[in-house]
């Protein structure tokens, strides 16, 4: 997942909100508030087929 810290999956997070309350609304980016990027690096043991060691990866960058 990358997109700002304030949003729902990349969208400003009031107007994502509407979209359950019944609102059909266009949903523009959000483009205010620091960024965050969240992931995961895996080490895969191939031949066991399982994850061998998994670790967080956490940015945040404020333009």
């Amino acid at each position: 997942m990358t997109g700002c810290e304030e949003s729902i999956i990349g969208f400003d997070r009031d107007i994502f909100l509407g979209l359950f309350l019944g609102e059909r609304r266009w949903l523009p980016v959000a483009s205010q508030g620091p960024v965050l990027f969240s992931a995961v690096l895996l080490d895969l043991d191939v031949e066991g087929r399982r994850a061998a060691r998994i670790e967080p990866a956490l940015r945040t960058w404020t333009p």
